[in-house]
């Protein structure tokens, strides 16, 4: 998989910026993608940062944004800590690096909110966080408007936060943490379940959907078994290529596993004839 971390980065409009330009905004786009969530991959996430930037400028001619830097966060599920996330950790630095230049970085820019984080608590201390260095967040799902850089949402979130002492801020993310580790124990599932599974609602514990198990057995069958190559198979299916890689190294297939962070679930594996490849 490309690793568009370390890659140079252009304007969407394809030309050289001037970062005295007034008109111009530098931003970060933020990745997350964990083996749970095939529907959300680098590739796809990158695309649909950069298709929503181009559709902005298009209705601003006067904005032109310049990509600093595309962070990615990669098998990290969405509930895990901000503070133990390299790429997060990383696009703070950045922020931070550009803090006393003239043209500090004010916007991360993300596919939707749930990169950030499912975890409501996390999302908000990750946006009380992102305010403390003077950034907010660009949810690409929802419509942007460059004159307009708040939104009611992340305003009541930050006040709430500001409103914490620091003290407060620890005992409320152990508390954040302590829920979700209940959560995981009890064997209820605290994010959306990969292709192939779906939430028992009498029980709130993942298990196996079989209306698609039959898609995933088709995928390991055909990758190693027939040789197939992630490209026909992501045609096969019509699925991306990063979908197929993310569903061949998911444990949860072959061994069941769940990971949440530090914590591990089981459930019911689809392909365990499969596990001596993980």
């Amino acid at each position: 998989m490309a690793d568009f971390s370390k890659q140079p980065h252009k304007s969407v409009k394809e030309k050289v910026i001037n970062s005295s330009d007034e008109h111009c905004r530098q931003i970060i786009g933020y990745i997350r993608v964990s083996t749970a969530d095939q529907a959300g991959g680098v590739e796809t996430q990158r695309k649909f940062i950069l298709d929503k930037i181009k559709e902005v400028e298009e209705r601003n001619p006067n904005i032109t944004y310049s990509i600093v830097e595309f962070i990615v966060d990669e098998s990290v599920p969405g509930d895990t800590d901000i503070n133990s996330r390299k790429g997060f950790s990383q696009l703070l630095s950045l922020i931070q690096l550009y803090k006393g230049s003239g043209k500090p970085i004010k916007e991360v820019w993300v596919q939707n909110r749930d990169r950030i984080a499912r975890d409501v608590d996390l999302l908000g201390f990750a946006t009380y966080t992102l305010r403390k260095y003077g950034c907010y967040i660009q949810d690409c799902s929802q419509d942007i408007s460059p004159l307009e850089q708040d939104n009611n949402r992340e305003k009541l979130i930050t006040r709430i936060f500001d409103a914490m002492s620091e003290q407060e801020l620890i005992k409320y993310r152990e508390k954040a943490r302590l829920g979700r580790e209940r959560r995981v124990h009890s064997g209820k599932a605290i994010t959306r379940p990969p292709l192939g599974y779906k939430i028992d609602t009498s029980t709130n514990s993942i298990i196996i959907d079989e209306e698609k198990e039959s898609i995933i057995r088709g995928i390991y069958e055909a990758y190693y078994k027939k040789n197939a190559l992630p490209s026909q198979i992501a045609s096969h299916y019509n699925i991306s290529k990063s979908t197929v890689y993310y569903i061949l190294k998911n444990k949860i297939y072959s061994t069941g596993e769940i990971r949440y962070g530090k914590f591990t679930q089981k459930t019911e594996p689809i392909c365990p004839e499969y596990n001596e490849y993980h």
